[in-house]
Order: structure tokens, then C-alpha cells, then sequence
């Protein structure tokens, strides 16, 4: 299945082509409306996933330009901010098939465009994981599992874990990190020493502490963190 993503924030962006490319979807990121509509009139998208805060439009503008100057008659699935969701019953009115909060979480998203595809894809949406250097990210539950054992972490630790190992031996600055931790949310910001606790409670749980043997998270001081790896 080929799908269209049009999101201008590169990070959530990212995580949404990961969450389905692990589900075996071919994604096409668009970085315009204009680009978009291109796209639209020049090949076969299966499902059309935008961001409403893509563009100077409004999300019902962006769904007539899809529908009527695009003539596209598959699946549009919105990914809405909360600030906008009582806008959603005049979208679904207007042809949109469904939406999503963001910041997204993968297994609703997943269940979503599954729904919107009349469940055609044969692909298990329950089992998306990653390895790095020995340890499995459970995208959907939020957990990691190394050593024989299974560690659950909240959404900020498992977004900063996954980011870490993502970005491993690169020195990451602490703005970096909230981002990553935080994605849309405020939080970060309002937590001064709120990234010096994730980090702390990652040491403890995923064993990359200061002394551990095979990988260890490092500040940087006046800057940010670095994990290592020692093998």
C-alpha cells in the first residue's frame, strides 16, 4: 500500500513513516499542500494521512482541495492537534474518513489506517519492533526488552530511549532531547530538571548507567547527553 503523509514537523513525521514502514507500507512524505496536490494528480495513493497544521489552509480548505480539484475518491485520514478536534464533525461531513490526535500514538494510528483501508493489509499492526545493539523496542506498548527481561517506560522515556539509540555515539544537545522526549507536548518546558530525571530513570532501567559494561549514557556537561556503546 503506498501512502501520502503530509506533515511539516520533521520529527513527527519521522515516527509516522517508522510506526508504517514496520507494518510493510511504502510511505511517500510530502512536504507542501502544493507538492501534495502534485502528487495526487501524478500517481495512485492508497491513503492520504495530512497534518492539518500543514499550510496557510484550513483543514476543511485542505480537504476540498483533495476531494474536488484532485478528484481523489480513496481514504483521508487528518492528524488533528486537540486545540482543533471541534472541527472534526464538519470535516467527516465534508468526506473526511477519519482522524488522529496528535502527537500520534502508534497503535491507534495503526488501527486507523488498517480501518481505512478496509483491513486489506495483511500485516500484523500488533507487532512493531526495533533492535538496537541487543535491545527491542515494543513501539506500540512502550517497552524494551534486553537481557531476557522486559522493561515498560513511559512515552517520554521510551521516545528519549529510542531517540538515544537512534543517535548513538552522536553528541545530542538538551533542546534536542526535549523534543524528542516531549514531541508536541509543553511539559519539557515547564520541567527544568525534567530531562536530567529521564535520563536518570533510562540509566536505571535499561542499564547504561555511569558503570555498566556495554553502553552508557554520558552528559555532556554544558551541553547535553551522548550514549556510548563499549563494544
Amino acid at each position: 500500500m503506498l501512502i501520502g503523509l503530509l506533515d511539516t514537523d520533521q520529527y513527527s513525521a519521522g515516527n509516522i513513516c517508522n510506526y508504517l514502514q514496520c507494518t510493510g507500507h511504502e510511505v511517500r512524505v510530502l512536504i507542501t499542500v502544493p507538492e501534495m496536490l502534485l502528487a495526487l494528480k501524478s500517481c495512485t495513493i492508497d491513503l492520504l494521512l495530512v497534518a492539518t497544521s500543514a499550510g496557510d489552509k484550513s483543514g476543511l480548505e485542505l480537504l476540498t482541495s483533495i476531494r474536488n480539484e484532485c478528484q481523489l475518491k480513496g481514504p483521508v485520514l487528518f492528524l488533528i492537534n486537540r486545540r482543533d478536534e471541534h472541527n472534526v464533525g464538519e470535516l467527516l461531513k465534508a468526506g473526511l474518513n477519519d482522524y488522529c490526535l496528535k502527537p500520534v500514538r502508534a497503535k491507534e494510528l495503526l488501527t486507523r489506517v488498517s480501518a481505512c483501508l478496509g483491513n486489506t493489509s495483511q500485516v500484523n499492526i500488533f507487532d512493531v519492533k526495533k533492535e538496537y545493539l541487543g535491545y527491542v523496542f515494543d513501539v506500540l506498548n512502550s517497552s524494551v526488552v534486553f537481557g531476557g527481561k522486559r522493561v515498560n517506560l513511559s512515552q517520554p522515556e521510551f521516545h528519549l530511549a529510542m531517540y538515544f539509540f537512534e543517535n548513538r555515539e552522536r553528541a545530542l544537545s538538551r533542546s534536542q532531547l526535549l523534543q524528542a522526549a516531549y514531541r508536541e507536548s509543553s511539559d519539557g518546558e515547564s520541567l527544568p530538571n525534567s530531562l536530567d530525571m529521564l535520563v536518570s530513570s533510562l540509566r536505571k532501567k535499561l542499564d547504561t548507567s555511569i558503570t555498566s559494561p556495554v553502553l552508557r549514557l554520558k552528559q555532556i556537561y554544558g551541553f547535553g547527553y551522548r550514549l556510548t556503546s563499549l563494544i
